[in-house]
């Protein structure tokens, strides 16, 4: 055997190694990251988590990942993890059943089983406290292992990174303040740099404006989060998002017709328009009132109501007289909605705002925050300012830190670099990019009208006679 084919066997066996140990060992993990979890459908149970899973770390990663709740799959095959942000979008949302079983059945370990149920097929969470060699996992039984890549945590979850490491929520009444990849969660008061405690003084208003309002429906979903922990709120109350409510009446004379034109709303179907000054921000629906001209429609038709909202739509068709009561029993009123259209609507008793109370957010335009229990975010001199933040309008693995005011600072969360270092310049790198552009658009211009010369001035030279150079060259 020569020295390639030598070659070729080392090749193949290493690729063998690397392939056997990356189906056994999980990449090992930097802060504020974990490896995201596996669902696996055949062989044994996980053997490489090692520290091996127990019944907490298996609720937390099922809570975190495998987070759907009552619905329904439309596949039997392997259970996807989720990927988007749905832990800090939904943290109180229903979550699949969980226990602790002791199953010679089932495989050892953090376990998904696949049921059917009334509408198609639904999920438990079983953590199997049972050393059992014999049961593999299956499609119906699917072993969760922590054997995926790395991935940056979630807003709202943490981790301190490492081998076979998970990325966990928060625990009650602690956030990472809808930053991404983070290490540990902080109390809601104590702010990391570039942070301060704003809001306002009060949760709910029924008067007037709030003092601090929410800007996005991200940040109405941490409000949210954050009442409910602080038990501001009941457990029971849910997030809604953007509210739709129409009214339809139909008479007497046109049922037959309005039967067959129920989904499009076209006529002989009449729109009936309801007062609802929905204030900015969040709010709770408690009362709407029926406008006048419904005691004018009669008591022989049928009123259609249609809502829609975050957790889907919903209709009612009501024969006859319709009441303000009927009108309400379709919407939640232990509920969060939230408006993104600015108004001049103010709080008040039938639509209540929901303020965002105290807590640490980030320092906005021109202010900064060294960070700490209870820091405020405080005004910069005039000769210096911050950057505009992005957290808020959206979640962010970086964000710009406002923890002074040197112009166009800007580091990541986890940032271990030196604090001395000013850091990456906004405002300078824009005026960098712009010289490059342009000096490249002129070296380009250049280039072209040069081109353009030499070929006028060869169209214009003499021109040489291929035949007759070969018969003197030959």
């Amino acid at each position: 055997m020569n020295r390639k084919s030598y070659t070729c066997v080392l090749v193949a066996l290493a690729a063998s190694l690397h392939y056997c140990c990356a189906a056994y060992y999980a990449p090992t993990c930097n802060q504020g990251k974990g490896n995201e979890p596996v669902a696996k459908v055949s062989g044994v149970a996980c053997q490489s988590d090692s520290p091996a899973m127990d019944a907490e770390s298996c609720k937390d990663i099922l809570d975190v990942y495998f987070a759907y709740g009552n619905g329904y799959l439309s596949t039997s095959g392997a259970v996807p993890a989720k990927t988007s942000n749905s832990y800090a979008n939904s943290e109180l949302g229903p979550r699949i059943p969980f226990s602790v079983a002791r199953d010679f059945t089932m495989p050892q370990g953090c376990v998904i089983e696949l049921f059917q149920g009334q509408y198609g097929l639904k999920l438990r969470g079983y953590y199997n406290d049972i050393d059992n060699a014999g049961a593999l996992c299956s499609t119906q039984f699917q072993c969760i292992c922590r054997s995926g890549p790395c991935v940056t945590c979630f807003a709202e979850t943490y981790s301190p990174g490492g081998v076979n490491s998970q990325c966990r929520g928060c625990p009650t009444g602690t956030t990472t303040s809808g930053i991404f990849g983070q290490t540990k969660c902080k109390d809601y008061y104590d702010c990391l740099p570039g942070l301060g405690v704003t809001g306002d003084s009060r949760v709910e208003r029924t008067d007037g404006k709030c003092e601090s309002q929410v800007a996005t429906e991200d940040e109405a979903k941490i409000t949210w989060r954050y009442n409910i922990d602080r038990g501001l709120e009941p457990k029971t109350v849910k997030f809604e998002g953007k509210i739709s409510i129409k009214l339809f009446f139909c008479p007497k004379e046109d049922l037959e017709e309005c039967q067959k034109q129920t989904e499009k709303y076209t006529l002989p179907w009449q729109r009936i328009e309801l007062d609802l000054p929905f204030p900015t921000g969040i709010f709770k629906i408690k009362e709407i009132a029926l406008p006048k001209s419904v005691d004018s429609l009669g008591d022989d038709g049928k009123y259609r109501i249609e809502v829609l909202s975050n957790s889907g739509s919903f209709t009612q068709v009501i024969a006859g007289k319709i009441t303000a009561e009927d009108l309400i029993k379709q919407i939640s009123t232990q509920a969060y909605y939230y408006n993104s259209e600015q108004n001049f609507n103010n709080c008040n008793e039938n639509f209540p705002c929901v303020c965002k109370i105290k807590m640490c957010r980030v320092c906005p335009k021109g202010m900064y925050s060294p960070g700490g229990v209870d820091q405020s975010c405080i005004l910069c001199p005039k000769t210096q300012q911050t950057a505009i933040p992005t957290i808020g309008s959206k979640y962010s693995v970086r964000y710009f830190d406002n923890s002074s005011c040197a112009t166009g600072q800007r580091g990541d969360v986890n940032d271990e670099s030196d604090p001395n270092d000013p850091g990456f310049n906004q405002d300078a790198f824009r005026d960098f990019l712009f010289i490059l552009f342009g000096g490249i658009a002129g070296v380009s211009v250049l280039v072209f009208l040069l081109c353009c010369c030499c070929s006028l001035k060869w169209m214009s030279s003499p021109k040489i006679n291929a035949g007759s150079l070969y018969r003197s060259l030959v």
